[in-house]
């Protein structure tokens, strides 16, 4: 072999196992976010605006945690209103705490307010201003769910429009 042809298998192995590493470590890391909640205070918002306070996420550890990202202009948030009311009313007794986080993408603040006062959502919603937290969690598509177990775990997440029979059977893995 001629010793430009083994200067380029050389070359060529180490990219390849380069790369091998890369997709290992990248692999790694997507597990350890998957399994792990990550903590966040925003302020809380309702239909009258921005209150005077924060939640934090923490303050919650114990519950099954069901933590929807959404933003006011999604037609399919829209519609996730009526099935999370039903999940609200029905697990909230059970130990489930629902959070919205509404992420300020392609909006403003007053209409996040006028989203929240004609949907009349019963539970707690916190403002995303700088999509801090959205993107921490990965998040791509509108609505997005996670369900954090009470070890304050990450056991799923999942994007778009769901049944409240669906949310319900999810929900109940967890309890």
């Amino acid at each position: 072999m001629r010793k430009k042809d083994k200067q380029l298998i050389i070359i060529i192995s180490i990219i390849f196992l380069v790369i091998i590493s890369l997709a290992i470590t990248s692999q790694i890391l997507t597990q350890s976010t998957v399994n792990s909640s990550i903590d966040f205070e925003l302020p809380v918002i309702d239909k009258n605006g921005l209150q005077q306070r924060t939640a934090k996420l923490s303050d919650y550890k114990g519950y099954v945690i069901l933590l929807e990202f959404a933003v006011e202009w999604c037609p399919y948030c829209a519609n996730m209103v009526s099935v999370l009311k039903q999940v609200y009313d029905e697990f909230s007794k059970k130990g489930v705490v629902l959070i919205t986080v509404m992420i300020n993408y392609n909006t403003n603040l007053n209409k996040t307010i006028e989203f929240l006062k004609k949907h009349d959502a019963p539970w707690l919603h916190l403002f995303d201003p700088n999509r801090s937290v959205s993107n921490k969690y990965n998040v791509q598509r509108m609505p997005t769910f996670v369900i954090i177990d009470k070890s304050f775990k990450v056991v799923e997440k999942f994007s778009g429009e769901y049944t409240y029979i669906q949310l319900k059977n999810k929900l109940e893995r967890y309890l």
